[in-house]
């Protein structure tokens, strides 16, 4: 994603999670890219440690003791991961009649957006396709308050037996100027988005980073008490372009949190995969180092040598652990920014 984008785009409702550097970092980064950082940084700090502290692997049993300590966490990390691995894959067996149950709630929510489109369109399969469908129907919702709300401006109220003016009195500005910020904060933000998912692939977690940033609540909320504080001087258009607007965030909310479903399935077993791809080398790594100080009598290497070699046998071994905490962390952040749903908020999607 464009690392210019990424300012607070709605005042007091959502801020763009992105537009700090090392939140960028720890949520859009690539997760193996992450990992050999984090292991890189601790080859160099293990090695400046001891060039600078003058430290030297030269006893062996402390060795010893590092490396099986290793091992065996090792071995109960790759043991959790898989175990969390095969409880995400239970998930996903279900017998014919709870597939065809599913299939037809999916579906069922697919026409009930359609139905909210003012243009019968067909909903589209790929995640980032999908949100744009919702993103340009909630554009338009917003486009008719938003000239809905300039008639009201003007002191032309639209009732039953046709066009009439009326003098624009206080309660009608207010009502208007309510309109005015609701659609200002929201079309803003839904450009946003849709900035977004432009410069993004049609992968799942790329529909669902973009939308990492919504609080729909509070517009929800916004337009609720619009309606019932000042549903006098509300239009029958307006009133029913806010009702619009409500189901479309509503909508455009569960696909965010059947994308959130999706992205910890696919990253769950992500993360297992290549947890064994690494962890293999890992435990192997340590089992020889185990064995080499164990049997060795004598001095094999260097002292610059062994030291080096120390610290990349430790690097290697610390890789499982590097790898589970960049993946983890991203997987906490989703959660943390998806915890609630519609109608509710919490402070942590404040943020």
């Amino acid at each position: 994603m464009d690392e210019e984008i990424g300012t607070e785009i709605l005042d007091g409702a959502t801020t763009g999670p992105y537009e700090r550097p090392i939140q960028r970092l720890l949520v859009l980064s690539d997760r193996l890219v992450l990992a050999g950082v984090l292991l890189a940084a601790a080859f160099v700090f293990f090695i400046a440690l001891e060039v600078v502290g003058g430290f030297r692997s030269v006893d062996r049993a402390p060795l010893l003791y590092l490396f099986s300590a290793l091992t065996g966490g090792n071995f109960t990390l790759i043991t959790i991961i898989v175990s969390i691995n095969q409880l995400v894959v239970s998930r996903q067996l279900s017998t014919p009649g709870e597939l065809r149950t599913q299939i037809a709630e999916t579906n069922e929510y697919r026409e009930s957006v359609i139905e909210t489109l003012p243009a019968n369109d067909v909903a589209p399969v790929t995640p980032t396709e999908f949100l744009h469908l919702l993103l340009r129907a909630t554009r338009e919702s917003l486009a008719r308050l938003e000239h809905e709300s300039d008639v009201l401006e003007d002191g032309e109220v639209s009732t039953d037996g046709g066009d009439t003016e009326m003098d624009v009195d206080a309660d009608a500005v207010d009502a208007s100027e309510l309109v005015a910020g609701l659609v200002d904060d929201l079309t803003d933000h839904i450009d946003y988005v849709d900035e977004l998912l432009r410069q993004s692939d049609s992968g799942i977690f790329s529909a669902l980073s973009a939308t990492l940033t919504t609080n729909y609540s509070q517009h929800i909320f916004r337009a609720r008490e619009l309606q019932n504080q000042h549903a006098d001087e509300l239009t029958g258009t307006q009133d029913e372009a806010l009702d619009q607007l409500v189901v479309l965030l509503q909508q455009i909310d569960v696909a965010r949190q059947y994308l959130k479903t999706l992205y910890m399935q696919d990253e769950l077993s992500q993360l297992s995969q290549r947890l064994l791809i690494v962890g293999i080398p890992a435990v192997f790594v340590s089992i020889v180092m185990l064995k080499l100080f164990a049997a060795s009598q004598g001095m094999l290497f260097s002292t610059g040598t062994l030291t080096v070699l120390t610290d990349l046998a430790v690097t290697v071994a610390l890789a499982p652990l590097a790898v589970v905490f960049s993946f983890v962390l991203r997987i906490a952040a989703v959660a943390r920014r998806t915890v609630a749903i519609t109608p509710f908020t919490t402070a942590s999607q404040e943020l």
